[in-house]
């Protein structure tokens, strides 16, 4: 019982993961949104232009990162 519990919490992590991933690629592509079939979030930033590609991906990423989380914290009863 006590492991069911724990791939439970693993597999929220994947899913908080794959959304950071998605929104990742969504700044770096200049999308204005990111949307789902349960939730949506607007007013994505403008992807960095200036740096390496290493340095661009990590701004992306950390700006995913903090987005999703505010949303989540906003929004805590979304499941997906």
């Amino acid at each position: 019982m006590n492991s069911h519990h724990k791939t439970i919490k693993t597999m929220k992590a994947e899913r908080k993961e794959e959304h950071v991933r998605n929104i990742t690629f969504c700044i770096k592509t200049g999308a204005s949104g990111y949307v789902t079939d349960n939730f949506r979030i607007d007013d994505l930033p403008t992807p960095q232009l200036a740096g390496t590609l290493t340095q661009q991906d990590a701004y992306a990423r950390g700006k995913a990162r903090i987005i999703f989380e505010e949303f989540i914290n906003q929004n805590p009863n979304i499941n997906e």
